[in-house]
């Protein structure tokens, strides 16, 4: 490999974004992020997708958080289905902002979706403008119908990705997606995350127009105590052995959120990120 970002080795992992030219597409990026960001409880043995509480995993490079919020007295609190996490969004902005306040080159594309809750989107909408307004001056809402939003203007941001009809930002239905996440075949897992890596690489050649998002996460539709890690494992290796025999680099990838990050080495992070932005 040649390192085209030429983001030293020695730059650290919490501020690797601090070598990325200002004027880069945020949509031609190679993003780690993790999957179901704040789920690190379980119930008898189901429903962990990480380890890492969120600042955490920010050190270690990723970028990309999904919150999913459960609506509950006018508040976000943090569900995996079911699961309380027993954070509220207070308390991942918290996290976020004071990382971004440490490492303001940095920006954090963060999905914000409802979970479990039935609360309607002007209900939604109504708590995220009123209790949570004043967090908007530190989130960046890309309209991709103008322009896929550049690094520069999103350092020391949280940029937002919707999966909120009526809340601005990146369009979650605008991604080009690969999340088959009941898979209990693990080659075919890979498949279909390889299908979108070749993608995307291809298409951030000569385009900046279009985000991505491929999913490693998955799981056996029976078997939910261990299909989680084992398959984020397997993934993980096949990811790493896809980047080292890739023919050029950087090749642009998009958002590739990941289930037990902390599987990834520094050393694996950096070869991920370094060579590849």
């Amino acid at each position: 490999m040649t390192n085209h970002a030429q983001i030293s080795l020695n730059t650290p992992l919490s501020s690797w974004m601090s070598a990325v030219d200002s004027n880069r597409a945020l949509s031609q990026m190679t993003i780690m992020g993790t999957h179901d960001s704040c789920a690190i409880h379980e119930i008898v043995g189901i429903g962990k997708c990480q380890t890492l509480r969120l600042t955490e995993q920010l050190k270690l490079g990723a970028r990309y958080l999904d919150i999913r919020c459960y609506v509950k007295n006018g508040s976000f609190e943090m569900h995996h289905s079911i699961i309380d996490e027993r954070q509220s969004f207070d308390d991942v902005m918290q996290e976020c902002l004071g990382f971004l306040s440490d490492n303001p080159s940095e920006t954090i594309f963060m999905r914000i979706k409802q979970e479990q809750s039935s609360a309607s989107d002007p209900e939604f909408m109504s708590i995220f403008n009123g209790k949570y307004g004043h967090y908007q001056t530190s989130m960046l809402f890309v309209d991709t119908r103008i322009s896929p939003g550049r690094l520069g203007e999103a350092r020391g941001k949280i940029t937002v990705v919707s999966n909120v009809k009526p809340l601005p930002g990146i369009r979650w239905d605008d991604l080009k997606i690969q999340d088959d996440d009941e898979q209990d075949d693990h080659a075919k897992k890979w498949n279909l995350i390889e299908t979108l890596l070749n993608d995307a690489a291809s298409y951030h050649n000569n385009h900046e127009d279009q985000y991505y998002l491929n999913s490693f996460n998955a799981h056996d539709p029976i078997d939910l105590t261990s299909s989680i890690k084992d398959i984020a494992q397997y993934t993980k290796n096949k990811f790493m052995n896809y980047i080292e025999q890739a023919p050029v680099s950087p090749c642009y990838y998009g958002l590739l959120p990941v289930d037990f990050i902390d599987l990834y080495s520094e050393d694996d992070m950096k070869r991920i990120l370094y060579y590849n932005n």
